[in-house]
C-alpha cells in the first residue's frame, strides 16, 4: 500500500518460477557440480487504481514479443548458476551467472560472480557427515531475514530437526519440522 497526499494505492505482485538444478558431474570426492536452469516464469503485477494488471508466462505463445519482460525471457532456459556440493548436500561454493551486453548475432556473453557463503544458495537436505541409521535425527541452524517495515530488516534464528524416516533402494525419505528460535513479537 502506498500514500501520497491523501491518496492510496494498493499494488500486488505474484511471481512463479520452475527452477531446475541439473548434475553436470560428480567429483572424485563425492562432491557434485550443479547448474541451476529457471525452465519456466509466471508474473502478473497490478498496480491498482482501476487499470488492467500486467501478465507474463514465458510458456504462452508471444511471449518472447513482450518488451517489458525482454529480460526475464531471454534468461529462460539459460543457466543462472553453478553449484559445488559437498557430499553431505551442503553447497560449497556457488558462481552465479549473469548475461551481459548482447554480443554479435545475438549471442549472450556469460559472467560469474563467486556467491559463495550465501546461506539462500543451501536448498538440499545438509545430511551429517557421519553414517545416520532410520529413525537418526539431526538439527540444523540457520538464519533469514525479514522485512519488519520498508527497508527494516530483521534477523530470525531457526532450527529444522530432520528425521531420517525410512531407506529403500536409492531413495531416502526425510522428514523435518522449523522451529522458530529467535523471540517475534511482531505478528
Amino acid at each position: 500500500v502506498s500514500q501520497f497526499k491523501g491518496n492510496q494505492e494498493t499494488a500486488t505482485n505474484k511471481t512463479e518460477t520452475q527452477k531446475v538444478y541439473r548434475v553436470l558431474g560428480v567429483n572424485a570426492d563425492g562432491s557434485a557440480e550443479l547448474e541451476l536452469v529457471i525452465e519456466w516464469v509466471r508474473m502478473k503485477a497490478d498496480c491498482g487504481g482501476g487499470g488492467l494488471p500486467v501478465e507474463f508466462d514465458s510458456k504462452a505463445p508471444g511471449a518472447n514479443t513482450q518488451a517489458k519482460f525482454a529480460d526475464v525471457y531471454k534468461n529462460i532456459g539459460k543457466p543462472q548458476a553453478n553449484l559445488l556440493c559437498a557430499p553431505t548436500g551442503k553447497v560449497i561454493k556457488v558462481k552465479e551467472m549473469s548475461l551481459v551486453t548482447p554480443a554479435a548475432a545475438g549471442s549472450q556473453s556469460i559472467k560469474l560472480t563467486d556467491m559463495t557463503g550465501r546461506d539462500d544458495f543451501n536448498f538440499l537436505t545438509v545430511f551429517p557427515e557421519e553414517p545416520i541409521k532410520v529413525g537418526k535425527t539431526w538439527i540444523e541452524k540457520s538464519e533469514i531475514k525479514v522485512t519488519v517495515e520498508d527497508k527494516l530488516k530483521e534477523t530470525i534464528q531457526l532450527q529444522r530437526k530432520y528425521t531420517l524416516d525410512s531407506v529403500q533402494g536409492n531413495v531416502a525419505t526425510v522428514s523435518f519440522k522449523t522451529s522458530v528460535l529467535t523471540p517475534v513479537k511482531n505478528p
